[in-house]
C-alpha cells in the first residue's frame, strides 16, 4: 500500500535499485539527488508485527531510495521522473544497499567511490579496513 513504508513520493515505472548514487532527478519542478539506500530496521519491523521481515526485506533487495531536495518545487500527481546523467562512479542504490546491509561483493567499489554520505561512508571504509 502506498505511504505504508512511510514514503513521501511513490513511483511507478522506475527500478529504484538500477539509480546511481548522486544521480539528479527532476520532477515537476524539483530537483532531487539519489542519496542512500533505504535499509530495515527493527522498529519499522516491529510496527508492521511480521516476524522475520528484516531479513525478507534484505534478501528481497528491492531497497527504495533516499533522495536529497538540490532545488525545492513543486511535485504534482503523475509528473514525469526525468534521470539526469548518471555519475560515472557507477554505484547504484541496489549495491550500495548489498554492501550496507553485509555483502562483501563490491564493497572496495563503493567506498572507492566515496559516494556515500559521511557516516555511510565511514562505516563501511572501517568494514573494509577489517577485510583487507
Amino acid at each position: 500500500v502506498d505511504g505504508s513504508f512511510g514514503e513521501n513520493l511513490t513511483t511507478h515505472g522506475i527500478d529504484l535499485g538500477g539509480l546511481v548514487i548522486n544521480q539528479r532527478v527532476r520532477i515537476g519542478t524539483a530537483v532531487l539527488e539519489v542519496s542512500v539506500p533505504r535499509t530495515p530496521c527493527a522498529t519499522f519491523a516491529a510496527w508492521l508485527e511480521e516476524k522475520g521481515w528484516v531479513k525478507k526485506f534484505t534478501a528481497r533487495g528491492d531497497c527504495g531510495a533516499y533522495f536529497r531536495v538540490i532545488s525545492p518545487g513543486t511535485i504534482t500527481p503523475n509528473d514525469e521522473l526525468i534521470l539526469e546523467e548518471a555519475p560515472s562512479h557507477g554505484v547504484t542504490m541496489a549495491e550500495a544497499f548489498a554492501v550496507k546491509m553485509g555483502a562483501k561483493e563490491n564493497l572496495e567499489k563503493v567506498v572507492n567511490a566515496h559516494c556515500l554520505p559521511g557516516h555511510h561512508h565511514e562505516q563501511l571504509a572501517r568494514r573494509l579496513e577489517r577485510v583487507n
